[in-house]
């Protein structure tokens, strides 16, 4: 994905986010109090100037009064990104492939939280022990 697409995608977020928060009559400061996050950084979100964290989206859904499954994937996919029972290893990670599907679910959750900036070091230490017991 190019960064016009990724900017783009930030400015389009940004903006439903704060008519979100406008229809329920909630000030900046407020639905990032709401959410754990700084008034400033809830107002980088809405400008489109920073993007969000995977692990951010269920705070952020919170503060919008977005409760259910259904409401918390909206907001995932508004961001840019699959609910999570839709994560999948990428297919170009061929090295696990004859890994079992089970394994490969494992690993795929290990990777989205290593692509949220999460615990990386426990992450590799994690997949390499699925691989060990999936080889053994």
């Amino acid at each position: 994905m190019n960064t016009e697409t990724i900017d783009n995608r930030r400015v389009t977020f940004g903006q439903w986010v704060r008519e979100q928060r406008e229809a329920l009559k909630l000030t900046q400061g407020q639905a990032g109090r709401k959410a754990g996050l700084s008034r400033v950084q809830w107002t980088r979100i809405e400008t489109g100037d920073s993007g969000t964290k995977r692990s951010t989206i269920p705070q952020i859904a919170r503060a919008l009064n977005r409760t259910t499954k259904a409401e918390i994937d909206e907001v995932y996919s508004r961001a840019g990104f699959a609910p999570d029972e839709q994560v999948h290893l990428p297919a170009s990670m061929a090295l696990f492939m004859d890994l079992s599907p089970g394994a490969q679910e494992d690993i795929a959750r290990i990777v989205k939280r290593i692509y949220d900036g999460e615990q990386a070091q426990k992450a590799q230490e994690d997949i390499a022990r699925i691989v060990q017991k999936a080889k053994s």
